[in-house]
């Protein structure tokens, strides 16, 4: 009987192939690529082979046969065939898509219960390059961008894409997962353009935990920027006569503000009284006139509500200077003395720094994240297993060997070794 090289090894999931009976009956690589057509993320491969199991029955190397060859996610161990090794889940190299992954495991017995030829088909994902990485990196990430350019020049940028991670078993056989997508959420959004304001897509995880779904907004502030501390404001400043003679002016000055998480709802208060200021009564300072104030209303609008929404309005009679000759009357001068189309003080920087931990931040104000403690796989053949290996727990190759088919006395080999791949992580 010849000697076989040390490195002439087939074995998947702790079933090790005959060497003298194993044919390979198909090695395919189809390289996928990123979703944006721009590069390949991985190779797809896929492993067939053809053996013959035979035994005085076969029917318990069948069945472990069996048990073995329809999981996913064990170590496949393939070399000495002139194409390179192909070791995957053991040492360095890993599947990158929670595999390997049976396809094909089919059975013809031969004979009367003494043989059984075995067709099997596996399939793994792996980058094949000199310094892939399997783990812990972005495996795919793509983005569009749209520009919406609105009727008076501003414009709003959308963005929206996904980013794909490698993932796999803690370990062959675990129910824990090695790794959550979105622990990468914080690295995936770009910097805020200045004079900008973000609304966030929904944040979305797949049911593998291995890729997100991402976008947003990015919308051109106007004229004024919000004060800080406010993710939105709408307000309005009104004036009208109020009587046929236009003599006097009757103004209200109105504005509502949702507060950022955290804010005191009383720095609206302080917001909208520097509002006042700048309009009404230091333009008055300014442009002469006289300003009565006749009502003031605070507005809670939802006491029980998601946000903290405050509103606030001031209403006033408005009194030109009676000494200067149609002043009155005078409606430039009126329109000038309203405060109608002042600009706010707010200063973009200061009110994107306040809300950078909150609403600005790719994570809240809540800080939630989906960790790898909060998943693991449902496998009916791996029910009360403990959640990931112990610290002693063996190593994938370690447990390849130990699980080779014990011989029977009467079938036991002429000449069989033991060996030990050593691979450098």
């Amino acid at each position: 009987m010849a000697l076989l090289p040390q490195d002439f090894v087939t074995s998947y999931n702790g079933f090790v192939f005959d060497p003298d009976t194993t044919v390979t009956t198909r090695l395919g690589i189809r390289p996928v690529e990123t979703t944006d057509g721009r590069s390949i993320a991985y190779n797809e491969i896929t492993l067939g082979l053809r053996t013959m199991i035979r035994g005085q029955p076969t029917d318990s190397f069948v069945k472990a046969a069996r048990t073995w060859l329809t999981k996913s996610g064990g170590v496949l161990l393939y070399g000495g065939r002139g194409v390179g090794p192909i070791w995957i889940n053991t040492g360095l190299v890993k599947d990158v898509k929670f595999g390997p992954k049976p396809k094909i495991l089919a059975l013809q017995p031969m004979g009367h219960k003494n043989a059984c030829q075995l067709d099997f088909e596996v399939t793994t994902c792996i980058p094949e390059c000199g310094d892939a990485r399997y783990q812990f990196t972005a495996m795919d990430l793509s983005f569009k961008v749209e520009f919406r350019i609105r009727a008076d020049g501003h414009q709003d940028r959308v963005v929206a894409g996904e980013l794909v991670i490698p993932n796999n078993r803690l370990v062959p056989g675990s129910i824990k997962i090695r790794d959550s997508v979105d622990y990468y959420r914080d690295k995936i959004p770009t910097p805020l353009a200045v004079g900008f304001r973000r609304e966030w897509s929904p944040w979305q995880i797949d049911a593998s935990r291995s890729k997100l779904t991402f976008g947003w907004t990015d919308k051109e502030f106007g004229r004024n920027v919000y004060p800080v501390g406010v993710v939105a404001c709408d307000a309005s400043h009104d004036v009208q006569s109020d009587n046929s003679a236009a003599v006097k002016w009757v103004a209200t000055l109105t504005a509502n503000y949702t507060m950022a998480v955290g804010v005191s709802p009383y720095q609206a208060a302080s917001h909208f009284r520097q509002l006042m200021l700048n309009r009404i009564f230091n333009r008055a300072k300014t442009v002469g006139g006289f300003i009565i104030p006749m009502k003031y209303r605070f507005t809670e609008p939802d006491i029980y509500g998601d946000e903290c929404k405050c509103g606030f309005s001031f209403t006033y009679s408005m009194v030109g200077n009676p000494k200067v000759k149609g002043d009155q009357t005078n409606l430039f001068n009126i329109l000038i003395r309203s405060g109608l189309w002042t600009r706010t003080d707010d200063n973009w920087s200061e009110w994107q720094a306040s809300l950078q931990n909150t609403a600005l931040n790719p994570r809240g104000a809540s800080k939630l994240y989906f960790s790898t403690n909060e998943d693991q796989i449902v496998d009916l053949c791996s029910q009360g297993r403990a959640a990931g290996p112990p610290e002693d727990a063996d190593d994938p190759v370690e447990q390849t060997l130990r699980n080779f088919p014990p011989p029977t006395p009467d079938k036991s080999w002429i000449l069989y070794r033991n060996y030990i791949i050593v691979e450098g992580d």
